[in-house]
């Protein structure tokens, strides 16, 4: 797991910029990858975490793409720690960024549009997470 974790790494170092391609091809070795699932969320918040202020919106829009993508497995995986790598990640962040996250975290309250009947399915993440989010925010602002 931890050669995983370094090869996705490794490839996690090419996002320095808000790029499409190169988020739809970490979505898709993600994707690709599920049984190791653990590690490379682990290298994304790692990341998260680590990048300069200007990178973190790319990485949390790689996050927002993995779990819409994927699926729940990763949206559960990414729970665990989303209250503290939001956070931190929002408190650094330029104002024009914020503004970007706002609408990211908008998108996690809605319901999956690919549950059938539209608008039927649950939530990207639970609202005690997402209200935890709003309420960090607003006292932020």
């Amino acid at each position: 797991m931890e050669q995983v974790r370094q090869q996705y790494r490794a490839s996690l170092a090419e996002l320095t910029f808000n790029s499409r391609p190169i988020i739809t091809s970490l979505t898709i070795i993600a994707g690709e990858n599920m049984q190791y699932g653990v590690a490379i969320v682990q290298a994304i918040e790692d990341q998260l975490r680590n990048v300069s202020p200007k990178i973190k919106l790319s990485v949390l829009y790689l996050m927002d793409s993995i779990c819409k993508n994927i699926g729940p497995v990763y949206a559960r995986l990414f729970s665990r720690n989303l209250v503290a790598s939001f956070t931190a990640a929002y408190a650094v962040v330029d104002a024009t960024d914020r503004e970007r996250f706002k609408k990211v975290l908008a998108t996690w309250k809605m319901p999956d549009p690919k549950v059938l009947p539209p608008g039927t399915g649950p939530p990207l993440f639970p609202v005690s997470l997402t209200s935890q989010l709003d309420t960090f925010i607003s006292r932020m602002e």
